[in-house]
């Protein structure tokens, strides 16, 4: 059974007088909701479903829902976004790549340190991160000590971006285990499941970076 989307269930009914709002289709993501009251200036969206009205959705409870993914500690985005934004550019017919980052002595710092130094550690990578990212990248904390960068780069573009963070990384004692995954079309037919392209790139990306796990075998 195919699960109700997200913003079925922030869907009120319709009022007897329908508000001039945006029309944004059910099955879109709530990021993508929020994004079209926030850039039309309206207080809500009118929900459809094949051309027809089937409810609406204040704009304060999309934002809402929206404060959720963005992480505290690193400052940047949760996994969703970055699923949403790699979504949205392989649509668009772009390649992308994923880079995929594991620090390699996280669990060391907690148990030496404590929490607050480990999440002072995870706000420091994020900022190695972020000054190697430009425009072509966004990245994400992906949960735990591991984030991950999409790309519009080609393989070899991500390897050089790969290789300019483990370097920063190194440098700032923070050694970490990065994979790589995308950079190429193959096998992906226009009519891929879109959502499914996304999952089997975040997970080959994570499967190399554990391949790179010092130790490992």
């Amino acid at each position: 059974m195919t699960p109700e989307p997200p913003l079925s269930k922030l869907a009120s009914p319709l009022p007897a007088e329908v508000p001039d709002w945006p029309r944004v289709d059910v099955s879109a993501p709530v990021r993508a909701a929020a994004k079209v009251a926030a850039v039309v200036g309206v207080s809500g969206v009118i929900l459809t479903r094949v051309g027809t009205d089937i409810g609406s959705v204040l704009a304060s409870e999309l934002l809402a829902l929206l404060a959720q993914d963005l992480d505290t500690v690193s400052g940047l985005p949760r996994s969703g976004p970055l699923r949403d934004w790699l979504g949205e550019q392989l649509a668009d017919g772009r390649e992308v790549s994923v880079v995929f980052l594991d620090l390699d002595s996280f669990g060391e710092i907690n148990i030496a340190h404590g929490h607050s130094e480990g999440d002072a550690a995870l706000a420091r990578v994020a900022g190695v991160l972020q000054r190697c990212a430009d425009e072509r990248d966004f990245v994400a904390r992906f949960g735990g000590d591991e984030f991950a960068i999409g790309c519009l780069r080609k393989r070899d573009a991500a390897l050089d971006l790969a290789e300019s963070i483990r370097g920063e990384l190194e440098a700032a004692r923070l050694p970490a285990s990065i994979g790589i995954s995308g950079g190429r079309r193959e096998g992906v037919r226009d009519d891929a499941n879109l959502g499914s392209v996304v999952e089997e790139l975040l997970r080959l990306a994570s499967v190399d970076c554990l391949d790179q796990k010092p130790n490992r075998g």
